[in-house]
């Protein structure tokens, strides 16, 4: 990162020839503590043309210049660390391990990989040298491309190690034991950095983990269910008065009594012990796991009408009992849902089913809550009193498991 054009102090001078190959120095201002170490990570962006600097995890600050959409090639053919030979430029520094991926490092990889001794290859991890040796002429790449580094002549061997930050903490798997415990953290950030999706989380009371799990956006949801009411109406009834909303986590109503409505303000039918006279409007989000070909299956009396997308597959808005079904291409990802129901007269029942290719049984439709989440239930650590919620005093706090 030095070069002997540049020589003021508290400053990260970082020279690559990008497209041009030419001298496209950049520096940055940070002061650093002398006889401290840090962990000092570059990471390189060819799209947005600049690399952004972290010291402790902590990002510092960017570079950028308009040749830099590509990493120079070395014009010497070799690579050194702690010197440039070719202007006589030498560091006096300790350096305790040095690392090359290929790809750029997110945010909170950078944090999370501080600490991580990585013994073998790892996603993306094409340079590793731990400098362990002690002793020799050599440091050895610990991955698979064995791109061991030569020792020249003023270079010594340290018994000084740094200090181990405390952060971020990691911890081992986890196994729930589906105990009645459960947790659920949105909008997750640790460190001040958010969290990515895909990786493993363990949350924490206290010192005791309370369970493990992948942090995404698939988490199970709910749809949300308006009911109205308008007795004395018929067949295709238009939609009454909003009566309540509540959330419903799937569409399974084998007969009018399972809607359980009289306590929410819509009568039941004693003669017939049914319910009878109101309309339902369902919303909300499914996760299509695989591009492909989906079939619906609405069982229903009465009247439906059935979105995807907000187009309408399904239009049978009058009195009717039979199956309906429906086959839409769906890209993988979220889609919308809207489905409408009522009843008039008779035991009425609704079920939204669904199939990928027309390939086995159906099942049924679980809506998904696209909000980043994590949730926990108890694992077999746990022991009472902790299965009744947080210990009064302790705040919640999360780790992350190396995902290499």
């Amino acid at each position: 990162m030095n070069h002997s054009n540049y020589t003021n102090s508290n400053s990260f001078y970082v020279y690559n020839g990008g497209n041009d190959n030419q001298d496209n120095f950049k520096n940055l201002s940070h002061h650093l503590e002398t006889d401290t170490y840090y962990n000092i990570s570059l990471v390189f962006n060819g799209a947005e043309k600049k690399i952004d600097i972290y010291v402790d995890g902590n990002f510092v600050g960017s570079l950028s210049d308009p040749a830099w959409s590509k990493i120079g090639k070395s014009t010497l053919g070799h690579v050194e660390i702690g010197a440039n030979r070719y202007t006589s430029v030498y560091t006096e520094q300790k350096l305790d391990e040095f690392r090359v991926w290929n790809r750029a490092l997110t945010p909170w990889e950078v944090q999370a990989h501080m600490d991580v001794d990585y013994a073998t290859d790892t996603d993306g991890l094409i340079g590793h040298w731990d400098f362990d040796e002690g002793q020799g002429g050599v440091a050895y790449d610990l991955t698979s491309n064995a791109n061991h580094i030569t020792l020249y002549n003023g270079t010594d061997w340290t018994l000084d190690t740094p200090q181990q930050t405390a952060l971020p903490e990691f911890f081992s798997p986890v196994a729930p034991t589906g105990l009645p415990y459960h947790v659920v953290v949105a909008d997750l950030e640790i460190n001040n950095t958010t969290v990515n999706l895909g990786t493993e989380v363990a949350l924490f009371d206290g010192e005791l983990c309370v369970g493990a799990a992948i942090y995404d956006n698939t988490a199970p949801g709910t749809f949300i269910g308006e009911y109205y009411y308008s007795p004395g109406t018929e067949n295709a009834p238009p939609f009454g008065d909003l009566i309540f909303t509540r959330q419903d986590s799937l569409i399974y109503y084998p007969n009018s009594l399972s809607f359980d409505l009289d306590s929410y303000g819509i009568p039941l039918i004693t003669s017939e012990n049914r319910y009878g006279d109101f309309q339902v409007r369902w919303t909300g989000p499914i996760y299509v796991p695989e591009s492909g070909e989906y079939d619906f299956w609405v069982n229903h009396h009465e009247g439906i009408r059935f979105y995807i997308d907000g187009t309408i597959l399904i239009n049978k808005w009058y009195n009717v009992s039979e199956s309906s079904y429906a086959t839409v291409t769906l890209a993988q990802g979220f889609h919308s849902v809207e489905l409408h129901f009522y009843i008039n007269d008779g035991d009425g029942y609704a079920y939204l089913q669904w199939r990928k290719d027309g390939q086995g049984s159906y099942k049924y439709v679980l809506p998904v809550d696209p909000t980043p989440s994590v949730s926990v239930t108890a694992w077999e650590g746990n022991t009472d009193p902790y299965l009744q919620g947080f210990t009064v005093g302790n705040s919640i706090t999360a780790k992350v498991r190396s995902q290499v």
